[in-house]
């Protein structure tokens, strides 16, 4: 909007229209009503020695909270979900905890401006001077974003900071896990210091496999779908047929998808930079040996540098096949827009089911498990 409103105002006030005549006149006024319209001030102004001044404010404050419902409204949704369905003691502390810090973390950016307001006010008119070129930098900007998102690369823009990338989603995790019950408090600056999926792990030995502890619910799973139907569709959907691929595994060897027919397939997308995938990385190692009949296939996508994640598949002593997709082709196929992103296939090639974001392992087992016994009979 900033490129577009210099080009309106240089267009009214630095074009001589008068020398088109009638024409020159009639296209200044379009424009002129097209700046006003693009640009002119909408917002009322509230006069605070108005007696309804503190009612206009709350009234304003509701019309705000219903037009942000949307943006938090999943997340909010969840905990108030998580309290009503409590049961233990232990739980309503977790619901309570992850409330208020969703509370701090939603109030305290507002308190802090209110209270900064008059500092800001000297930085605000020295960023006056400059606001062309902030508004240049920031439409650079967005056309790069929006071309990344397109061409489906935004999610190597994960690697960029990569530590504080671990950082937060460790803190995320052992943070949960520790309300949860599954690490102890005193357990929390340990699990942020190796990581939360090696600290489990690491935690785990010694004990039976089924006693492991879920990591978290995964976003945005997708109900699976029967696999006896036959003649589907090509299609990234669930109930539809995988389509094909060939990739070079980083043995050097090549792998169709198609040659995995007949087992049922976990078809995982990741990086070495993503930290839930070097969590997931293990769990897969775990389910290949422990299943026959199934086969996991891990795509190495969107990854900077490819060496990294050789030297992951060494440190975690990988067995399973590791595909390499160095230019994305294969990634844009089945539209992987972020990591990691699981595919779950049937015997048959259908997809069973398509979830983004690190799993919960006990679900994710139990529903392999599922997969499995109905793809026998």
């Amino acid at each position: 909007m900033g490129v577009t409103g210099w080009l309106l105002r240089r267009l009214v006030y630095n074009v001589n229209w008068s020398a088109l005549g009638d024409l020159g006149t009639a296209l200044r006024g379009f424009f002129e009503r097209l700046l006003s319209l693009l640009y002119a001030d909408t917002r009322r102004q509230i006069d605070p020695r108005n007696p309804y001044g503190l009612l206009g404010s709350a009234l304003m404050g509701m019309v705000f909270a219903a037009g942000w419902s949307p943006c938090i409204g999943p997340i909010l949704g969840s905990i108030l979900t998580l309290s009503v369905s409590a049961t233990t003691s232990s739980e309503w502390w977790a619901a309570g905890g992850m409330l208020l810090v969703y509370s701090l973390g939603l109030g305290v950016p507002f308190l802090l401006a209110a209270v900064a307001i008059d500092q800001a006010r000297g930085l605000l008119r020295r960023l006056q001077k400059r606001m062309r070129l902030i508004e240049a930098v920031s439409g650079i900007f967005l056309v790069t974003v929006g071309y990344l998102l397109l061409s489906g690369e935004l999610a190597r823009l994960a690697n960029v900071g990569g530590g504080i990338a671990d950082f937060t989603y460790n803190l995320q995790e052992c943070t949960i896990s520790a309300f949860r019950g599954e690490i102890a408090w005193s357990e929390h600056g340990a699990c942020m210091g190796i990581g939360h999926g090696a600290f489990l792990r690491q935690k785990a030995l010694g004990k039976p496999a089924e006693s492991a502890e879920p990591e978290r619910a995964t976003a945005n799973a997708t109900p699976s779908a029967p696999e006896a139907l036959m003649d589907r569709a090509i299609g990234t959907e669930i109930g539809s047929k995988a389509p094909n691929f060939s990739t070079k595994l980083f043995d050097g060897s090549t792998v169709d998808l198609r040659s995995f027919e007949g087992k049922v397939v976990i078809l995982t997308f990741w990086a070495s930079y993503c930290a839930p995938c070097r969590d997931e990385m293990p769990f897969f190692q775990t389910l290949s040996q422990k299943y026959d009949d199934l086969a996991v296939l891990a795509i190495n996508t969107l990854e900077v540098d490819p060496q990294n994640a050789r030297r992951l598949a060494a440190e975690l002593n990988l067995r399973f096949p590791l595909g390499m997709d160095e230019d994305n082709r294969i990634g844009r196929q089945f539209g992987v827009q972020g990591l990691p992103t699981t595919y779950v296939l049937g015997r048959d090639g259908v997809i069973l089911k398509r979830l983004y974001g690190a799993l919960n392992f006990a679900a994710f087992e139990a529903d392999v498990q599922t997969w499995l016994a109905a793809s026998r009979e």
